[in-house]
């Protein structure tokens, strides 16, 4: 048994090197069939002419990114299976979002899903809501270059900066080049990529420990499958925050851009909700794999397991009993970040295996790829709709003109803040490395950021009585905590057991409340409003704008 990380070899290359390359065609592709992308259109929504399948599969990859296929195997080693109940939420998450959500988002025919908010309240919420989602995404794409960099440094011993170029500007070039038409075909081809590479290593890593039967039962033994039923908020893992708040996470991503615009890209409503609902069992295919695959890596590596494992570098081998039919050698893995744990056991044990490295490199990569184009392409599309155009609108009416629309210019302009936004992204990078672990700096961004968002969208098509001052204060105060309680927990973290609750609250409460604090404070506030604002009262909404079971017609005031 191989106890330090292998070499690529030739295959490994080969097959690296075509999960880089079959994007780059994809896009290149896009960029002149038919035309070419000459509108905007065509480059932000593939003119609408999406089907279920394909659009559903840019779902799963778009948000796979290496925080799911590096960091939640690390989780489960590092903590056990409650991160894994997490699937559970996708039968209550795209359920939801598809019946009450994308009717009114594919109804409406948005450009922007942040279009939304100025049609439902006002101008300066949607520049909030896309500001912050710009913000958001430009830290997510970090992430995802981060997770290849953080796997071929401790493998391959090959510098991050280096691969976070490299990938950077691959995934740079077909996004820019191809619109979203290559993003989604890339995405499809990444699907297959990913499922393949996590199968593979689920099976040999059963085998390598002895069997399915194995790897389970000694999980069993040593209490790693236990379930917490805990109300306490601060418990970092219960099945209740589990279930909520991956839940609050799924739909917080769904509302911004990056899902919105697949939505819209598609023939029909029926497809659209569709391409939502297939992610139930895509979600529940691929993940439950992603999370065996933790369980597999403490079977293997016994008792060397301990919580985020902050010091893991011993070189002698500690031998252990009989498991799994076969007496081994346990080695500690040795790498800098927990996440690595993933990529040491498979260049150690599958290493010699011509083409294993390259399958799992290419897994990895193909997630980031996947994630980074979705993000370039929807900050992009939200930067023009939602700052770029309606400045143009605002200098014309102030100039006393009428707009001059140039959609030939409106695209390459796209295109430049394609390669703009992802230039940002590689710099952000090295911001990224030194946040922690994936998982929990994940969830920190999506709680602090997505989740007022989310409260924003949820409240403005849900209750009919909402208006625009009232949800900009309670915007800025779901964000404003957030911010507080995060921040806190840090400045805290080494004093953390005798400080308040709040700063010690699990970071899979932090999307919840702040997207119930949005909701909450922004209702009472625009009961007030109404209260001292006779104008409010005289204003009605317009049902496109309503969940469709609220959006009867009415001439009311409400």
């Amino acid at each position: 048994m191989s106890t330090d990380a292998v070499p690529f070899g030739a295959l490994d290359y080969v097959i690296f090197g075509l999960v880089l390359a079959v994007p780059v065609a994809m896009g290149m592709y896009q960029a002149f069939a038919k035309g070419g992308q000459h509108t905007t259109s065509r480059y932000l929504v593939a003119d609408r002419t999406m089907r279920a399948l394909p659009v559903a599969m840019s779902f799963l990859v778009s948000f796979m990114s290496p925080i799911t296929i590096l960091g939640s195997p690390a989780e489960v080693y590092a903590n056990g299976y409650m991160y894994s109940l997490g699937i559970l939420s996708a039968f209550w998450a795209f359920p939801f979002f598809s019946a009450v959500l994308v009717p009114v988002f594919y109804g409406l025919k948005l450009n922007s899903s942040y279009e939304y908010l100025s049609l439902r309240f006002n101008y300066w919420l949607r520049v909030l809501a896309s500001g912050l989602f710009i913000l958001r995404q430009g830290m997510y794409i970090a992430f995802c270059l981060l997770g290849p960099a953080l796997a071929f440094e401790a493998v391959q011993k090959f510098e991050m900066w280096k691969t976070t170029v490299i990938l950077g500007v691959v995934c740079t070039f077909y996004t820019a080049i191809g619109g979203i038409k290559a993003v989604i075909w890339a995405d499809v081809f990444q699907f297959l990529v990913i499922y393949g590479s996590i199968l593979a290593i689920v099976v040999m890593g059963c085998l390598e420990v002895g069997s399915l039967d194995s790897v389970w039962q000694y999980n069993v033994e040593h209490g790693r499958l236990a379930t917490s039923f805990s109300l306490d908020p601060t418990t970092r893992l219960t099945f209740q925050n589990v279930i909520v708040g991956i839940g609050m996470n799924t739909l917080s991503i769904y509302v911004s851009q990056t899902a919105v615009q697949r939505i819209i890209a598609t023939k029909t409503l029926k497809q659209a909700q569709l391409s939502v609902l297939l992610n139930i069992p895509f979600e529940c295919l691929i993940l439950s794999m992603v999370y065996l695959t933790g369980l597999v890596l403490f079977a293997f590596y016994n008792d060397q397991a301990s919580p985020l494992m902050p010091a893991i570098n011993a070189t002698l081998p500690s031998e252990f009993p009989e498991f799994g039919g076969n007496v081994k050698s346990r080695y500690t893995p040795k790498y800098n970040s927990p996440d690595q744990i993933l990529v040491f056991f498979v260049s150690s044990q599958f290493g010699d295996i011509p083409g294993m490295q390259g399958l799992f490199m290419a897994c990895v990569t193909a997630g980031s790829l996947s994630s980074i184009s979705s993000s370039i392409n929807a900050i992009t599309a939200a930067t023009l709709q939602d700052f770029v155009k309606p400045f143009r609108g605002w200098r014309a009416r102030v100039g006393g003109h009428s707009v001059r629309e140039n959609d030939k210019r409106d695209t390459l302009l796209s295109k430049c803040l394609a390669f703009v936004y992802g230039s940002c992204g590689i710099g952000l990078t090295f911001v990224a490395a030194s946040m922690g672990t994936y998982v929990r700096m994940a969830n920190l961004v999506i709680g602090i950021v997505a989740g007022p968002v989310t409260g924003l969208f949820l409240t403005g098509m849900l209750y009919r009585r909402a208006n625009g001052k009232g949800m900009l204060i309670g915007l800025l105060i779901g964000f404003s905590i957030g911010i507080w309680i995060s921040v806190g927990g840090v400045v805290y973290k080494k004093e953390i057991d005798s400080v308040s609750a709040v700063y010690r609250l699990s970071f899979m409460w932090f999307s919840s409340m702040t997207c119930l604090t949005t909701m909450v404070v922004g209702i009472i506030c625009s009961e007030v409003v109404r209260l001292i604002s006779p104008e409010e009262k005289r204003k009605v909404v317009d049902p496109m704008l309503l969940a469709t079971f609220l959006s009867f017609p009415t001439n009311k005031h409400v």
